[in-house]
């Protein structure tokens, strides 16, 4: 299983990226797939161990071309109404979950 996201820098046509089902707590790699030349649309990151709003909404914010987001079965989801915070805060974004 996955334990963190990294090395990822250079995958400059990459559109959907699938990290479900790990065991996945930080996602400060995604940050590899910042800027405009990256062109991610889709990342699922359901069942995983993501704990922080915050953390998702700043890492998943450079990711410009990001349209679909899935979230459930995390930490945070038993805290918080996340939806109507993740669709203000990610513009870009078209579906969540």
């Amino acid at each position: 299983l996955i334990t963190a996201i990294e090395n990822l820098d250079g995958l400059k046509h990459l559109v959907y990226l699938n990290l479900s089902y790990n065991k996945i707590q930080y996602i400060n790699g995604l940050s590899d797939l910042w800027g405009r030349e990256y062109t991610i649309e889709t990342l699922l990151l359901n069942s995983n161990f993501i704990s922080s709003l915050e953390e998702i909404s700043y890492y998943l914010s450079g990711l410009v071309r990001l349209k679909h987001l899935t979230l459930f079965d995390n930490k945070f989801l038993k805290t918080v109404d996340y939806c109507a915070f993740i669709m203000t805060n990610l513009k870009t974004l078209h579906s969540l979950d």
